[in-house]
This record gives C-alpha cells, structure tokens and sequence, in this order.
C-alpha cells in the first residue's frame, strides 16, 4: 500500500496553520473594532438625556396640513404646537424619553405616533413625517420605545464579553506561534464560545478548523514516520 509523503503532510499541515493564523488575526480585529465601538458608545452613554430638537411635518393627500395640532408627550410632560403654511411645527430644547405624539386636524383623522427621542447616536434633533388620512377617527401608529436606564450596565457587559473573547483569540495566535496546537485550538474553541460576535465568532470557527486539519496532517505523518523502516 502506498503511503503519503511525511514530508508532503508536514507542508500542508504547515499551510493549514497559516490559513488559521490569518483567520485568527482577522477575528481579533473584528473584535478590537467591536470593543472600540462599545468604549466609544459607553463614553457618550450620558449624552442620551440632552434635550433634544423636534419637528413635525404634517401632510396629507392634499399636500401639507396647516394649523394641526401637535402635541408631544415625553414621560411626565406635554409640548404642543401647530403647523404652519409648510406643515411644519418646531419645538426646541425637548427633555428626551418614551414619546408619543399627536396630530389633530379638523376633518381628518387624529394619528398617535408612538418613538423614543432619546438621544442614543448624540444627534440633537428628531424630525417625523406625518401623513393624515382624509377620514375622520383615531389611528395610530407604533414605533417601539426604548429605556436607555439600564444603557450603561449593557455597554458594560458588551465590553466585558468581548475582552474576554479577543484575551482568547490573542492566546490562540500566540500558542500558534510557539507551536503549541493544542493551545491554540482550545483558545480558537473558547473564543467560539465567549459570545464573542457575528464574523468574530465565524473566524474563530474557521481558524480551528484548520488548526484541527493541521492537527489531523501532523499526526498521520509522524505515525508513517514510526512505522517507517530505519
């Protein structure tokens, strides 16, 4: 029976190694741009309450809705206006929160309008198009709100998470560069498994896959090697 080359295996187990390498630097950026823009959002994380900007453009089929009432609801408090020529109203210096907002107009119908202003990407202004239907009632739309109380606890997580990943992944290369496998595939294996995320975890992956054929590449060869005659 013919035998593969050792010498042969040791080179593609060789080329495995570096195919995981590559792979494995490649999460670790990944994750060192997920934990950069975690600290990034954790640093702005009390800017979410400033007082923001919003304004309302109210239309209808017929074009813009001059003299609608609006009024906005944020937590505790009621800002209100009406729209002008251009259908739009303008409310300055807006304490953030769960909102809800109101458009009256005569002989059509009232739609409720249901967003968060919070400030989460520190932009200071909020602008919604409004459309009204000629019908008269209620109707109302849902946008989902958001409660940014517990914000700084979850960016705190999100780092925590993603340094224990990277720590792995860094292990992971540096066992490789001792040639150490069965490090390096237990910190690729750990680094799966630490919620690291999305593409992260997909390179980690594939780097122990390799890392495992390279493994596998080795082994047959050393086993010929041993049973090679002298």
């Amino acid at each position: 029976m013919h035998l593969p080359d050792p010498k042969n295996l040791r080179n593609r187990a060789r080329r495995e190694r570096e195919r995981a390498r590559r792979f494995m630097v490649g999460s670790v950026m990944f994750s060192f741009m997920f934990l950069f823009t975690g600290i990034i959002f954790l640093s702005n994380v009390d800017k979410i309450g400033n007082p923001v900007d919003i304004q309302c453009t109210v239309t209808s089929e017929g074009g813009p809705v001059e003299g609608a009432e609006v009024v906005i609801e944020i937590d505790n408090w009621q800002y209100s206006g009406y729209t002008d020529k251009d259908g739009k109203v303008f409310l300055e210096d807006i304490d953030p929160g769960n909102t809800v907002i109101t458009v009256r107009a005569d002989g059509m119908k009232n739609l409720t309008y249901h967003t968060t202003t919070r400030n989460l990407l520190n932009h200071d202004d909020r602008s919604y198009d409004i459309l009204l239907g000629m019908e008269k009632g209620i109707g109302e739309t849902n946008h989902g709100s958001f409660n940014a109380d517990n914000l700084p606890d979850l960016c705190g997580i999100f780092i925590f998470i993603f340094t224990i990943s990277t720590t792995f992944q860094i292990l992971g290369i540096i066992g490789l560069k001792r040639d150490k496998l069965k490090e390096a595939k237990a910190m690729c294996f750990a680094g799966i498994f630490s919620f690291g995320f999305g593409l992260s975890t997909l390179l980690s992956a594939l780097a122990f896959i390799h890392l495992h054929r390279s493994t596998i590449e080795n082994g047959i060869a050393k086993k010929i090697e041993e049973s090679s005659p002298r």
